[in-house]
């Protein structure tokens, strides 16, 4: 009896190291699998990454763009113009695809892909808002007003701030006071209505 009791003890024991043995190597490869995460992050952050003489590179690429576009005896300001056939509506169906077993580790990743990504595309924008300033020539003493319209400014905040931040950022604090954005409230059929009186204005001239 005591020989089954010594036999049944050491077989739990070694059941139990391997089973702390099976335990400490999932963390490690969890672990490493982490870290290896982290680092590819880190490098999409650093790929992505919008500093102020890049903005510069982009707005005043921006403006040499439209110079170019602009500048020919040919061209005209109709060649902005765009044909809309439908509006969405809102009742459009769709897929939705609900994901319930995600981890928080994957969810600190999603939330850190999309921050990269939104920061990168409102940098951008701020670039191109201050090439269309200066092209117009207004960044040093003239007041302007800039709005933008989209779910995206007017709900996600980081959005918002990373926009801000990049035009006060390459104009500095003395002239981004000229600059004022601010939403807009009429939404995409205003801008299709500003646009198509614009053309026909220009037409009957």
């Amino acid at each position: 009896m005591r020989k089954e009791v010594v036999v049944a003890a050491v077989t739990t024991a070694a059941a139990v190291v391997a089973v702390a043995v099976l335990l400490k190597q999932s963390k490690r490869r969890s672990e490493r699998r982490w870290r290896h995460a982290q680092r590819i992050l880190r490098k999409f952050a650093r790929d992505c990454a919008t500093p102020v003489p890049k903005l510069w590179n982009v707005a005043n690429g921006f403006v040499a763009d439209m110079q170019a576009g602009l500048g020919s005896s040919k061209s005209n300001v109709s060649m902005f113009a765009s044909y809309v056939s439908s509006l969405p509506t809102g009742d459009e169906k769709g897929l939705y695809y609900g994901i319930t077993n995600s981890t928080p580790a994957v969810r600190e990743v999603v939330a850190e892909v999309c921050d990269i990504v939104a920061e990168r595309g409102a940098r951008l924008a701020g670039a191109g808002m201050v090439g269309i300033i200066k092209k117009l020539d207004r960044s040093a003493n003239k007041k302007s007003v800039v709005t933008v319209e989209g779910g995206l400014y007017e709900h996600y905040w980081l959005f918002r701030n990373y926009l801000h931040s990049s035009v006060w950022e390459m104009l500095e604090n003395e002239l981004s006071d000229n600059l004022i954005i601010q939403r807009s409230h009429g939404g995409s059929g205003a801008g299709v209505l500003f646009l198509a009186a614009s053309q026909t204005e220009n037409a009957a001239s």
